[in-house]
C-alpha cells in the first residue's frame, strides 16, 4: 500500500515555516498549526493551509514536525512548550502510524524519559529527532547535524 505524506507543522515560526515550505514545494501536503493567529493569517494569505486546531492539524496527516522553541522562563532551559505539545499528540486517537519529527532544541532528560515512556506505552507513534550535537546513551544515538529515527514501528512487548 503506497501511502501519501501529509506534513502538519507544529509551531510555524521562522522554523516551522521553513520546512514547511520546503516541503511544499516538492507537492507535499503540509498544514502549519500555531497558536499565534497572526502568523497563521500571514501564511493564509500566502496561499498556505493553515489550522489553528492541533488535533484538526495531527489528524489530517501522518507526519508531525514539532517546531515549537524552549524558552528560558527561569534563567534555565525549558521546554515545557515542547513537551506540552507532544503530549497532546499522543493523546489524539489515530488509528493509522503516526510519526513525530522533534525539530525543536531538548533537553537530554526531557528525551531520556520521552524514550522510556513511549517505549512502555507501545504506542501507534513513532518518534524522530534532529540534532547538532553528538548525543548518547543506553536509548538513542544521533550524529552531528543529521536526522535519525530512533525507532519507526512501535516496540513489541
Amino acid at each position: 500500500m503506497n501511502m501519501k505524506v501529509k506534513l502538519s507543522i507544529l509551531g510555524s515560526n521562522s522554523v516551522g515555516k521553513a520546512i514547511g515550505k520546503i516541503f511544499e514545494r516538492y507537492r507535499i501536503d503540509v498544514i502549519f498549526y500555531d497558536r499565534d493567529r497572526t502568523v497563521l493569517n500571514a501564511l493564509a494569505a500566502e496561499g498556505y493551509r493553515v489550522s489553528s486546531d492541533l488535533a484538526e492539524a495531527v489528524k489530517h496527516s501522518n507526519i508531525s514536525f514539532i517546531c515549537v522553541s524552549p524558552t528560558v522562563r527561569t534563567g534555565g532551559f525549558d521546554s515545557s512548550d515542547v513537551e506540552e505539545v507532544y503530549s497532546k499528540i499522543i493523546g489524539i486517537s489515530k488509528e493509522e502510524y503516526h510519526l513525530i519529527v522533534f525539530k525543536s532544541v531538548l533537553s537530554p532528560k526531557f528525551l531520556e524519559l520521552l524514550l522510556a515512556e513511549h517505549r512502555a506505552n507501545n504506542s501507534n507513534y513513532g518518534i524522530c529527532m534532529n540534532f547538532e550535537i553528538f548525543v548518547t546513551n543506553s536509548l538513542f544515538a544521533v550524529a552531528d547535524k543529521g536526522i535519525y529515527c530512533v525507532y519507526t514501528p512501535p516496540f513489541s512487548k
